[in-house]
């Protein structure tokens, strides 16, 4: 089944979204939060399924 994902990790994207002044695409992410893509994807899909984040020209942004 699918891995655990790292305690916070939602958390740890959430912020650095919040703290950036735009878009932020998934290899940015990957390289500030140093985690494996494969969990950093899964991350992604979940707030992208509850409405956190939403996609915006090949990047990631905080939902508004």
């Amino acid at each position: 089944g699918p891995e655990p994902q790292p305690p916070g990790l939602a958390d740890q994207v959430l912020a650095l979204l919040g703290r950036s002044p735009g878009p932020l695409t998934q290899y940015q992410l990957r390289c500030a939060l140093q985690v494996r893509n494969q969990s950093l994807t899964a991350v992604l899909q979940e707030l992208l399924v509850g409405n956190r984040i939403s996609r915006h020209n090949g990047g990631w942004m905080l939902h508004r």
